[in-house]
């Protein structure tokens, strides 16, 4: 039996915050599970993120070496996809383990284009978000569009404006 961190598993994953990681009597198979689709949305998110900052530069940076990050986090979010395959398997059924397969596949085929030289950042931005997309589709707790704390920007700096006019208005309970 392989490495398991027992008890202090929260503690060593989390850092001191609380997250959704199943406690070992759920069983192994759902604990890694877990684990490896935490893993697969950090590295997706963290590889879009990377093809941004390239983008924003010149062209010519995904020549230079630039790429080298999301050849990184694609070939781990690949590694986690490929052990997902079988945890799923158990955990989930043969459609959930066929998802992940179909991930896989999609993820190491754009590691190889990149690594090929046979894609432009904005081209990575958009095949990034996609298997993002396709990742959220069959893991929708991943959903960052359903996320509460991940407003769109005019909803947040709407509430921010309300309430800075909230402050600056005197309160009229006093004044009575």
């Amino acid at each position: 039996m392989g490495w398991y961190p027992g008890k202090n598993v929260e503690r060593f994953f989390s850092r001191g915050r609380t997250e959704s990681i199943p406690e070992p009597s759920a069983g192994k198979e759902a604990y890694y599970l877990q684990y490896n689709k935490d893993e697969i949305f950090k590295n997706l998110i963290a590889a879009e993120g990377h093809f941004r900052n390239i983008a924003q530069r010149e062209t010519e940076s995904m020549e230079a070496g630039y790429a080298n990050c999301v050849v990184k986090h694609y070939a781990d979010a690949e590694s986690h996809a490929d052990e997902a395959i079988s945890h799923s398997a158990i955990v989930e059924g043969p459609e959930s383990s066929r998802m992940f397969q179909d991930l896989r596949d999609r993820i190491q085929s754009a590691r190889r284009g990149i690594q090929q030289g046979g894609i432009n950042p904005f081209e990575g931005i958009r095949e990034a978000r996609n298997i993002r997309r396709q990742f959220e589709s069959f893991n929708p707790e991943y959903d960052i569009t359903k996320c509460k704390a991940c407003e769109p920007v005019e909803i947040l700096m709407k509430r921010a404006l309300e309430q800075q006019k909230e402050c600056l208005e005197p309160d009229v309970r006093q004044s009575e």
